[in-house]
């Protein structure tokens, strides 16, 4: 899509676009991963907020720091093209 409108209005347009895109896409997987963290903390009665030391709340940033390496890890599969 970028390229395409790039051809059209130009590199700028492109580039911008591309940049909202990686912007979206990081909003996206930090929404996800809190958010699963956040429900898997309320399921287990753990205290689950990010206005918490990590002391105070090992499980939430456990679970989310799992969820944020699964995540990378799918991403940064070597050789996985999508087409």
């Amino acid at each position: 899509m970028a390229v395409d409108l790039g051809r059209v209005a130009g590199p700028f347009v492109r580039n911008a676009i591309l940049l909202m895109m990686i912007n979206a896409a990081v909003l996206g997987t930090t929404a996800i991963s809190l958010s699963s963290a956040w429900a898997y903390g309320e399921v287990k009665g753990w205290p689950h907020s990010l206005q918490l030391p990590w002391k105070n709340a090992r499980g939430f940033y456990a679970v989310y720091l799992v969820c944020v390496a699964v995540a990378a890890a799918i991403v940064l599969i070597p050789g996985r093209r999508c087409n």
